[in-house]
């Protein structure tokens, strides 16, 4: 959804808040992106959990 740029421009907007409210991305936020031309498939998922959570 990252192409839309109503929807990026929010959440650049959320994650700007999330620091400011202390929140550590990549600590306490785990964040994923994609585009319609670059979907998150499952394979890129499970390496994310694999690597926060072993």
């Amino acid at each position: 959804m990252m192409d839309d740029k109503d929807y990026a421009r929010n959440a650049i907007l959320k994650m700007k808040s999330y620091l400011q409210s202390g929140i550590c991305l990549g600590k306490e936020l785990i964040i994923s992106e994609e585009t319609s031309t670059n979907p998150l498939g499952t394979n890129e998922i499970k390496g994310i959990i694999k690597r926060y959570f072993g």
